[in-house]
Formats: C-alpha cells, sequence, structure tokens
C-alpha cells in the first residue's frame, strides 16, 4: 500500500496480487510504444537476453531478488561489467527510505555534451556576419551563455 503515494504507476488493483516491476511495465510501455520493456523475473533471463544482443538497455531498480523462497542479491557491478562488455547500457538505482541513487554507464563511446544540466535556452539570431571568423549577434534584451566549443542548433531560418 506504501507503494501507491511514491510510485504513480502502481494502482491499488496491484498491491498484493502483482510485483512493482509488473504494476508499472503497461504504464511505462505507454510513455513509447517503438520501445519493448520487459520485467526479467530472474537472473538467467537477464544474462540470456544481454548475451542474444535481445537488450540494449538493462535497468536495474532493485538489487534483491527473490528465487525460490530465499533473497539472493545481484552485484550491480558485476552486472556493469557484462553489460559493457556486451555494448548493452547499464542504469543502476535504488531507493533506500528518504535517499537513493542512479548510476548510469553507456561504456566509452557515450558522449555528454552538456557540461552544466542547465535547461536549453532559445535566442532570437539578429545578424550573422560571415568573415574570417563567423559573428552571431542575438537579440539586443537577451545575454547568450555560449561559450567557443558549444554545440547550437538554428531553427526558424
Amino acid at each position: 500500500m506504501r507503494d501507491l503515494g511514491s510510485n504513480f504507476y502502481t494502482e491499488e488493483k496491484h498491491v498484493g496480487k502483482v510485483s512493482r516491476a509488473d504494476a508499472c511495465l503497461a504504464k511505462l510501455q505507454e510513455l513509447n510504444p517503438y520501445v519493448k520493456v520487459d520485467v526479467l523475473k530472474d537472473e538467467a533471463a537477464l544474462n540470456a537476453s544481454i548475451e542474444s544482443g535481445e537488450a540494449h538497455v538493462v535497468c536495474q531498480t532493485h538489487s534483491l531478488f527473490m528465487i525460490d523462497g530465499a533473497a539472493k542479491f545481484l552485484d550491480q557491478q558485476a552486472m556493469d561489467a557484462k553489460c559493457r562488455a556486451k555494448k548493452v547500457g547499464y542504469i543502476g538505482s535504488e531507493i533506500h527510505g528518504p535517499w537513493g541513487y542512479a548510476f548510469v554507464d553507456y561504456g566509452p563511446e557515450h558522449v555528454i555534451t552538456d557540461q552544466d544540466g542547465e535547461n536549453t535556452k532559445s535566442f532570437i539570431v539578429t545578424l550573422i556576419e560571415k568573415g574570417p571568423k563567423t559573428t552571431i549577434t542575438v537579440h539586443e534584451d537577451k545575454r547568450h551563455i555560449y561559450q567557443e566549443g558549444d554545440y547550437v542548433e538554428f531553427r526558424e531560418v
């Protein structure tokens, strides 16, 4: 019942009947119908999905599994290493009362160009001067925040 207040994908009809993962599956699938989402119930199914190349990203949100009535912890570091070796993205997260963590590993080829995490800004370009060094001027009431090497996208040109 406590999940109803902290997980907006669970409903009262799920309480005591299905796992949290199964309760969330349909709503997660609705986010993008072109992405296949599966709940893998055991380590063997997870390993098979990684080995076969079927998995593109593994999201591990809980490291404790109940297998044949016994609790077993899945080693997140080992799972990340296995995913990395097969070029499968890995997201591991846990919530423990008032605190939690998230770990993301998409391998060494994954590049993040957002340096500060701030929301993307929009500016109106009023002038582009072509020359040895192109100069772009934005609308006078806005100061841009861009620095050398930043990526920009021009829209509605």
